[in-house]
């Protein structure tokens, strides 16, 4: 396993605004990038969970059975099923493996585990990193206040 590098905690009330704004806006980039990441996820695994249930139908078919094929999301053809005990997995980067219908749900199944535990990690992070997002936040806008109030104001009385 590889070591992670260290990180050191830092006071944000010692960080001139400069310096918050810049970590403010490193972590509003996190959180946006979280987010997108979150969002992949929930599709990969509702993509994962719906070709589980299209693996355990094809299993009920009977062979020769027509059926309508999915080129594209609106296009489709019509063919007829030839096996309904073996299908081809894409297992990742095109890879393609041959698996019985039991065996292919259950992959299914298990990478739909998988990915709804990611997202729900991504998720996890996302709250902290928002969290610190709102804390650097509220410091920065407290310095700006404190820095206004401090300069004298340029409303001169003359009339």
């Amino acid at each position: 396993m590889a070591a992670q590098p260290q990180q050191e905690a830092v006071n944000i009330a010692t960080l001139g605004p400069q310096q918050l704004n810049v970590l403010r806006e490193q972590l509003s980039q996190e959180v946006d990038d979280l987010a997108d990441s979150h969002a992949t996820l929930g599709r990969l695994a509702l993509r994962s969970s719906s070709a589980a249930r299209a693996v355990e139908t094809l299993g009920e078919s009977k062979k020769d059975q027509a059926v309508l094929l999915p080129l594209t999301q609106s296009l489709y053809v019509k063919g007829k099923v030839a096996d309904t005990e073996r299908v081809m997995v894409n297992i990742g980067t095109d890879y393609y493996v041959e698996m019985t219908i039991e065996k292919a749900a259950d992959y299914c199944r298990r990478r739909t585990t998988f990915l709804q535990q990611q997202q729900q990690g991504v998720q996890k992070a996302a709250q902290e990193r928002q969290k610190a997002l709102n804390q650097v936040t509220n410091v920065l806008q407290q310095k700006i206040r404190a820095l206004q109030s401090s300069q004298p104001s340029s409303s001169g009385g003359v009339s």
